[in-house]
């Protein structure tokens, strides 16, 4: 597979290798020393040192929450300022491209991020004035990488934030499939689903743009097609690169906003313990049978796009087990109250009403 370059607009290296591409990248975008940003669980991988030879002189700075929080993001900003760094690098999962993102935006900009809140006109208050920043996801569902996008957790309240911005997106990116060959399968089914469920729910969604629309009905035939050959050879190279390009459409999905299901599924996660992935998909399979005649015209052309139907069974498949709420201890008894946690949550885009969302957890239950 030769490496290749595309324009995103975010400057994309992929293929077998790409990862070599970091050090001209370093050199021309980042002159001195840069802030490395990465999982912990990466810490002490092999997947990291391979990165690191070629990422130059730099501070590394590993984050721990599976969704940035904001005291990580301060903390970031100020070993960077510390450190006089010049640039930042992101490597790991789409947490640590969020972080780095986060970081990335105060460094520069002196506000609350909760200033920068998208439903609050904040991304008004981004300017072009951000460090570069270089992308190097490892796992293959990470579409943060590409996107204008991060979400962050307020430490007063645990409230989620979203802030959108164009200049939030990454500087360039490197995505090698190479580097996702140490990732155990379930990771990888978990990316797998994650871009399913941006994919569908963005091409579901309210609002017109057909660019968008155009990316999730490519990004969800590229993941269904590669489930099977994932599920018979979890490290199948052509399967982690469907994976990935998967990941880089749902990315270009998300211009017509995040998706109804992805507060709810974030409150699920933190309040149940349900994957915040696994829950998504089992929102979006649940939301197939609650929509009006246009929507389900659109339903009718995805699954003629991806060749699978009806599509609420083939989502529940590729979760394969535990596919309803009940079968992960969510108690009906409080779908009301969850409803309206989520509602609170800013992240849902279309303003669905306490009912609506309880409807709908009621149908995925």
């Amino acid at each position: 597979m030769a490496i290749s370059n595309f324009s995103h607009p975010t400057e994309i290296s992929f293929g077998l290798g790409a990862v070599a591409a970091l050090q001209d990248l370093r050199e021309q975008l980042v002159p001195g020393r840069a802030l490395l940003v990465c999982d912990q669980a990466l810490r002490d991988s092999a997947t990291l040192q391979r990165v690191l030879r070629y990422a130059g002189a730099h501070v590394l700075f590993t984050g721990t929450a599976a969704l940035p929080a904001q005291n990580e993001v301060l903390d970031g900003a100020e070993l960077y300022v510390t450190e006089e760094c010049q640039g930042i690098i992101a490597v790991g999962s789409a947490a640590a491209m969020e972080l780095a993102k986060g970081i990335r935006l105060k460094v520069t900009h002196t506000l609350s991020l909760a200033d920068y809140e998208s439903s609050l006109g904040g991304a008004g208050r981004i300017t072009a004035d951000l460090p570069p920043l270089l992308a190097v996801p490892t796992l293959p569902g990470a579409a943060s990488a590409v996107s204008p996008s991060l979400l962050v957790q307020l430490e007063r309240n645990q409230r989620l934030v979203v802030i959108t911005s164009p200049y939030l997106i990454p500087t360039a990116a490197v995505q090698d499939p190479e580097l996702s060959l140490d990732l155990p399968p379930d990771a990888l089914r978990l990316a797998a689903l994650g871009g399913l469920a941006q994919n569908v729910d963005s091409y579901l969604s309210l609002g017109f743009h057909p660019i968008a629309d155009g990316a999730a009905l490519e990004g969800s035939r590229l993941i269904f097609a590669a489930l099977p050959a994932l599920q018979a050879h979890p490290w199948d190279l052509q399967a982690l690169s469907s994976l990935i390009w998967g990941a880089i459409l749902s990315a270009i999905a998300t211009g017509k906003g995040p998706g109804v299901t992805q507060a709810i599924a974030h409150r699920l996660h933190r309040s149940y313990a349900v994957p915040y992935v696994i829950a998504r998909v089992l929102l979006v399979a649940a939301g197939l049978h609650t929509q009006d005649p246009p929507t389900r015209d659109r339903i009718g052309i995805l699954e003629r796009h991806v060749a699978v139907g009806p599509l609420a069974d083939a989502l529940r498949a590729a979760v394969a087990s535990k596919t309803r709420l009940r079968d992960w201890h969510v108690p009906e008894s409080e779908m009301d109250l969850i409803a309206a946690a989520s509602t609170n949550e800013r992240v849902n885009s279309y303003h669905l009403e306490p009912g609506q969302v309880a409807a709908l957890l009621r149908a995925a239950w």
